[in-house]
């Protein structure tokens, strides 16, 4: 669920969790997360009166709550946010679906997309 909050984050700023001021490595971001720190939500989001933003940071806020036996589940914050997408839309079953651009025809593979189209047989772009 943690890290659903920092899946959540990423979406809602454009950054990494802990990438600003300073983009900390691996070990400091763990010890500010032990010591009960979180990644600043920037101003302009957390002062937002756009209900999408009051929604995903109530919903990030759940999902970094420290102590994980107070913790929400992710299917509980889910139905929260549904709910919360179901009262901005004005719709009973909004359209969940997201559509990808087209790949980048100059965009390089890695090993993984290759070890993937291996995996699966399908056509390596």
């Amino acid at each position: 669920v943690w890290m659903m909050g920092n899946l959540i984050y990423t979406v809602m700023t454009d950054l990494y969790p802990f990438e600003k001021p300073q983009n900390l490595n691996r070990i400091e971001t763990w010890n500010k997360v032990v010591d009960g720190e979180r990644t600043e939500i920037p101003e302009h989001i957390r002062n937002s009166h756009d209900p999408s933003y009051k929604a995903m940071i109530k919903a990030l806020d759940m999902c970094w709550t420290y102590s994980w036996e107070k913790r929400p589940s992710a299917k509980f914050i889910t139905e929260y946010l549904v709910g919360e997408l179901r009262n901005i839309t004005g719709h009973d079953n909004p359209d969940l679906r997201v559509i990808l651009p087209e790949r980048d025809p100059n965009q390089n593979t890695t090993e993984s997309d290759k070890e993937y189209y291996q995996m699966t047989g399908s056509q390596f772009c």
